[in-house]
C-alpha cells in the first residue's frame, strides 16, 4: 500500500526527482514533499490517503498530467479541483475536508490520519442524509436489493457503497441460492455477478426473467469483463443494466436509485400499462446500441424538471414519458432502425412516423394523458423545423422540450450502428450550438448544469 501511495524509497538512494530508480509508486498519489525531495512524515501518508478518498468519491484523481513529472508538478502547483460530481451540501463538506487533507504544506493538514478519517466519515458513508434516504421509496416498506456474488469481499464492498440508500440488502453467494431467495421473497433489484462457479450470471439472469413477472424485476450485472461481446450477452440474457468492476460508488448509487425508481413505477402500473411498458422494453431490446437509453432519458428528464421546480405530477410524467417516448418504433422495421448508414427518403418517412404511432399505442392508458405530448412532440425543433407537427418555441409542450434535450444527449454519447458515441464534452458542444434552433436554450442550460450527475447514470 505504501508503494501504491508513492511513498516508498529505495534504501540508500538519493531523494531527487531526476534520479533514476529513486522512488517507487504512482505519481498520482504522491505528496508534494515527495516530489520536492523534502523529508517525509505522517503528513505525507495523510495527503496520499486524501487523494485516494477524492478518487473514491468522485471517480477521478485530482492531479494528472501527460508525464509522471508533469503529474508531480501538478501536486506542487495546482489547487485541488472541486468535487463537482457530488450534490449540494455533501460537495461542500467533501471539499473542505479534502482540501485540508491535501494542503501543500504538512503543517496545514490534519494533526493525524485518524482526525482526517473522522472528518471525512459523513461524506464517505452518507447515512446522515436522513431526508434523502427516506425519499428513496415513498410509501410503506423498504426496497430490497439482492447482491449475488461468490466473493464475500465483493458483497461487503457493494453493501458498504449502498449505505446511503434507504434499502434492505440481502446477499447470496451463488446463483442457485439467489434463485431460491427470489422464489421465496422477490426483491426489488438484483445486483448480479457474471463469473461465478456452477451457474454463471447469464444463466441466473435468464432464469430470473423467465419467471412470472420476472421481466419487471430489474437486474444489473456487475463483472470484471468489459468487452462489447460481454455487454451483448448480458442484454440477451435480459439484464437491464451492466457495470464493470471495480465499481465506482457514485455511479453504483445512481444506477441503483434509477433501478429502484423503475421498479416502484412497475409496481404501480395496471395491467394495460404493464403491457405497454413491456413493449417499450421490447423496442429497446431490438437494438443493443440503445441499452438503457430510455431509462437514462427518464432519469435525466426528471432531474431537469426538479431544477425547474415542476410539480410532482410533471416529474412523474417526465420519468414515465422518458421511458416510453420511443415506443412507436415498434412499428418501424428493424432494417431501418439498425441501418448502419444514412436513411433514404422513404425510410425517413417511416422513422418520422414513430411519434404518431407511439401516441396511438399509449392513448388507452388511464394515466397516459400527460405522456402523450411527450411521445408525440419530442422530435419538434425550437425553430419549427421538427416533426410531426412543425411546432415552434412555446408551442412545443414544455415536458416534450425537456425530453428532447435528454434524448438527444444520450443518443450523442452512445454508440450507434452508423457512428461511435461522442465524448460528453463534444455532445454538450452540439447541444449548445443547437440551443435556440433545435432545442430550448433554457433546458440546455439547466441540463448542462447537471451534466456530472447525468453522466453518472452511464452511457451505452
Amino acid at each position: 500500500m505504501l508503494a501504491d501511495f508513492g511513498l516508498a524509497k529505495l534504501a540508500r538512494s538519493v531523494r531527487k526527482l531526476t534520479a533514476i530508480g529513486t522512488v517507487f509508486g504512482t505519481p498520482e498519489y504522491m505528496s508534494p514533499e515527495q516530489a520536492t525531495g523534502e523529508s517525509l512524515g505522517p503528513g505525507a501518508d495523510q495527503y496520499s490517503l486524501s487523494v485516494v478518498a477524492y478518487e473514491m468519491l468522485t471517480g477521478r484523481v485530482p492531479f494528472h498530467g501527460d508525464t509522471p513529472g508533469a503529474v508531480l508538478i501538478s501536486h506542487i502547483r495546482r489547487a485541488m479541483p472541486a468535487t463537482s460530481e457530488l450534490p449540494g451540501e455533501l460537495s461542500a463538506h467533501v471539499d473542505e475536508v479534502l482540501r485540508r487533507g491535501m494542503a501543500k504544506a504538512p503543517r496545514d493538514r490534519y494533526a493525524t490520519v485518524s482526525e482526517f478519517v473522522a472528518a471525512l466519515t459523513p461524506a464517505a458513508w452518507p447515512s446522515f442524509l436522513g431526508d434523502e434516504r427516506a425519499a428513496d421509496r415513498p410509501g410503506d416498506g423498504l426496497p430490497v436489493v439482492l447482491v449475488v456474488d461468490d466473493g464475500a469481499a465483493n458483497r461487503e464492498l457493494i453493501e458498504a457503497c449502498l449505505a446511503g440508500i434507504n434499502c434492505e440488502i440481502r446477499t447470496a453467494d451463488s446463483g442457485i441460492t439467489a434463485l431460491a431467495m427470489i422464489e421465496a421473497a422477490p426483491p426489488d433489484l438484483v445486483l448480479l455477478d457474471v463469473q461465478m462457479p456452477g451457474m454463471d450470471g447469464y444463466e441466473v439472469c435468464l432464469r430470473i426473467k423467465a419467471r412470472p413477472r420476472g421481466e419487471l424485476l430489474p437486474v444489473v450485472m456487475i463483472t470484471a469483463l468489459d468487452q462489447v461481446h460481454d455487454r451483448v450477452m448480458a442484454l440477451e440474457a435480459g439484464a437491464d443494466d451492466f457495470m464493470s468492476k471495480p465499481v465506482e460508488r457514485i455511479e453504483l448509487v445512481a444506477r441503483v436509485r434509477a433501478a429502484l425508481r423503475l421498479k416502484a413505477l412497475y409496481d404501480k402500473l395496471d395491467s394495460v400499462e404493464q403491457v405497454i411498458f413491456s413493449l417499450a422494453a421490447a423496442v429497446e431490446a431490438k437494438d443493443s446500441f440503445t441499452e438503457r437509453h430510455t431509462k437514462r432519458v427518464g432519469e435525466s428528464a426528471r432531474m431537469v424538471g426538479e431544477l425547474m421546480k415542476l410539480p410532482e405530477a410533471d416529474l412523474d410524467a417526465l420519468y414515465r414519458g422518458g421511458i416510453v417516448h420511443d415506443i412507436g418504433k415498434i412499428g418501424v422495421p428493424d432494417s431501418i432502425l439498425l441501418k448502419p448508414g444514412p436513411l433514404e427518403v422513404d425510410e425517413q418517412v417511416s422513422m418520422h412516423a414513430h411519434p404518431v404511432i407511439g401516441e396511438a399505442i399509449v392513448r388507452p392508458l388511464r394515466s397516459g394523458t400527460s405522456l402523450l405530448p411527450i411521445i408525440r412532440h419530442h422530435h419538434e425543433h425550437f425553430d419549427g423545423t421538427g416533426y410531426p407537427d412543425r411546432l415552434r418555441g412555446a408551442e412545443i409542450p414544455r415536458l416534450a422540450r425537456i425530453v428532447s434535450v435528454c434524448d438527444a444527449y444520450d443518443a450523442l454519447v452512445s454508440d450507434r450502428p452508423y457512428r461511435p458515441g461522442l465524448a460528453p464534452e463534444e455532445a454538450m458542444a452540439v447541444l449548445h450550438r443547437g440551443a435556440g434552433t433545435q432545442w430550448d436554450p433554457e433546458v440546455v442550460s439547466l441540463f448542462s448544469s447537471q451534466i456530472h450527475s447525468i453522466n453518472a447514470l452511464g452511457a451505452a
